[in-house]
């Protein structure tokens, strides 16, 4: 069992594409692309942490890429999960449990996990957030800061370990199980 962490699909969202300068033709070959990277790297016994923004897209239609993508999913909520088309979905029929924010402890990892960065958090946790669309080559994180979201991180889950590398710029590696 391995542990992922992602944020900012934006699945069903064709004006994603334009704003953050996604590699995808429609929003059909997006969502298909993030189901194919996410079920590459997530096994179906792995848990997934999304620090938010799914969908744009209806419920029937969230619902339909829910049910394709693999692993034991947790949900903290991002602004666009609260408005929109998806709003009203029955989001604990997808996810274990959702928080607006969540302190997650796996082996030696301590994280703060939420939509939003923040400019300051509890010493000695990491503080892993999505809402930003980084980019590599513009984000500038705080050490034992990252953002998790697709736009950053090759449209793809990454693993927690991964996650802590990148928030320390490789200083430290971790003992996760």
């Amino acid at each position: 069992m391995k542990t992922f962490i992602t944020s900012d699909t934006h699945f069903f969202h064709e004006n994603i594409i334009k704003f953050c300068d996604r590699p995808y033709g429609s929003a059909e070959e997006m969502n298909y692309k993030l189901i194919q990277n996410w079920n590459m790297v997530v096994s179906p016994e792995d848990h997934v942490w999304h620090l938010g923004d799914v969908s744009f897209g209806t419920v029937e239609q969230t619902e339909g890429i829910l049910h394709q993508l693999n692993g034991i999913k947790h949900l903290i909520t991002g602004n666009h999960d609260r408005k929109g088309r998806c709003q009203k979905l029955d989001w604990s029929k997808f996810f274990v449990d959702q928080h607006d924010y969540f302190r997650l402890k796996v082996g030696d990892v301590k994280a703060v996990l939420c939509h939003f960065p923040f400019s300051s958090w509890e010493r000695g946790y990491y503080n892993f957030h999505g809402h930003w669309h980084s980019t590599p080559k513009d984000y500038h994180s705080k050490y034992m800061q990252h953002d998790v979201g697709v736009d950053m991180n090759n449209y793809t889950p990454l693993l927690l370990e991964d996650a802590v590398k990148r928030a320390t710029q490789g200083k430290e590696q971790v003992k996760l199980y």
